[in-house]
């Protein structure tokens, strides 16, 4: 048993025992049963052409964000209580200040509050938020931390005198709120639209991000597949072939922008967040004042 076992054995390996090129796999065996696999020049060549071209994909899509970012696209309105009369669309209402990088939405009021009783709770939170964010009177550096810059009867626009220390988690320059009339003018709830302007805060930041991919990224994107090219392609020792594999590496470069966008991104959601609850303790404070 045992010499047929080897009798039709030996063919194999004598079958085996010159590579078989030309594929993407070449093929030999050595004395015994292990086989060994060697990488043929197009198998490298085309782990280093799908790398480039995931890292490249991958760059793409990192500058695409970051620069709709930077111009405002990817920021989309909050808009509570949608469906109950109010209008959801806020491409039509006026903006404030100006064209930028903004972040909007709206807060419905329902409590029959006094319009000019909730501007007044209101102008008053914003030019000290230091209870509404849980601090003692007079805590240091909450002096006037918004200036109110204009006021009319259906809202207003302000200026933020100290970003760091109003206690949003994103420093906004310039803002203003403005009281949307419901559809049904006989109902006393109504909506308020803000809008605080981000676009010194965001246009820094975007433009570190802008230099990271342009003067990093996109060169080790680059860089790294031409020179495991160069050193490794047609290589005679097995080990150095297998060195084409190394061109994952360029994925430690790729991942931080895409960090870098979602934490910004959450930031400037959390900014809404805080201040639309400035818009509700005003709210708050205004129907005890009326009641």
């Amino acid at each position: 048993m045992c010499r047929e076992s080897r009798v039709r054995q030996a063919p194999i390996r004598d079958r085996n025992v010159a590579p078989h090129a030309g594929g993407l796999f070449d093929f030999s065996c050595r004395r015994g049963s292990d086989i060994r696999i060697e990488m043929s020049d197009k198998l490298q060549m085309a782990v280093l052409v799908c790398a480039f071209a995931a890292g490249l994909a991958a760059w793409w899509l990192a500058l695409r964000g970051t620069l709709r970012l930077r111009r405002g696209e990817a920021l989309g309105a909050s808009c509570d209580h949608k469906g109950d009369g109010f209008p959801e669309d806020l491409s039509g209402a006026p903006a404030f200040p100006g064209a930028g990088v903004r972040i909007e939405g709206c807060v419905g009021v329902y409590k029959g509050a006094d319009r000019d009783a909730y501007m007044d709770e209101l102008a008053g939170i914003l030019e000290n938020p230091a209870p509404i964010l849980g601090l003692p009177p007079g805590a240091e550096g909450f002096g006037p931390a918004i200036n109110i810059r204009e006021r009319r009867p259906n809202g207003m626009s302000f200026a933020n005198n100290r970003p760091a220390r109003l206690g949003l988690p994103f420093a906004f320059e310039y803002g203003g709120v403005e009281i949307l009339p419901p559809a049904d003018a006989g109902t006393q709830s109504f909506r308020v639209r803000y809008e605080l302007d981000v676009s010194a805060a965001v246009g820094r930041w975007t433009a570190r991000l802008l230099l990271f991919v342009v003067l990093v990224e996109l060169p080790a994107v680059i860089l790294v597949p031409l020179a495991l090219g160069w050193f490794c392609v047609g290589d005679p020792n097995p080990a150095i072939r297998y060195q084409v594999f190394q061109a994952a590496q360029i994925a430690h470069v790729l991942w931080p922008p895409f960090l870098f966008l979602y934490l910004m991104k959450r930031t400037l959601q959390g900014t809404g967040a805080v201040f639309e609850a400035f818009l509700r303790a005003a709210a708050v404070n205004a129907a005890g004042a009326g009641g």
